[in-house]
C-alpha cells in the first residue's frame, strides 16, 4: 500500500496531518529501501525520530545528531527527522507543524 506520508515515531502527530494521505507507525519499523518500510508500505515522505528507522539508508550526521534544515529535512530530501536526534529540543508538535507547512506549501 502507498502513502503520501508515513510517520515512524512514538511522538503523537495528533491531527496535524489531516487531509494528507498518511499513516503513523511506532518503532521498530525501518526502511528496507529508499521509499519502502519493512512491512512493505511505500511512501513519498517519511518522518522518523529514531535513527534505527533508517535501516541501511545513509544521511548526513554530525557526531550523534542527524543534520536537518529548518523544516527538519535530512540530506535525503524525502526523509524528515524530528526529536533530539535532529539536534532540536522543540516540542515535537512544532516539528510536525513545520513539516506540514513545507509539505503543503514548499516555497
Amino acid at each position: 500500500m502507498h502513502y503520501d506520508l508515513i510517520i515512524i515515531s512514538d511522538y503523537d502527530s495528533e491531527k496535524i496531518f489531516e487531509g494528507i494521505n498518511h499513516l503513523q507507525l511506532h518503532p521498530p519499523h525501518y526502511l528496507i529501501g529508499l521509499n519502502e518500510t519493512d512491512n512493505h508500505l511505500t511512501f513519498d515522505y517519511l518522518i522518523f525520530s529514531n535513527p534505527e528507522t533508517l535501516g541501511n539508508q545513509k544521511v548526513l550526521c554530525d557526531q550523534d545528531k542527524i543534520i536537518t534544515n529548518y523544516f527538519f529535512q535530512t540530506s535525503l530530501e524525502h526523509l524528515f527527522c524530528i526529536g533530539p536526534i535532529s539536534g532540536s529540543y522543540l516540542n515535537p508538535k512544532l516539528h510536525f507543524q513545520k513539516i506540514k507547512d513545507f509539505l503543503t506549501d514548499p516555497k
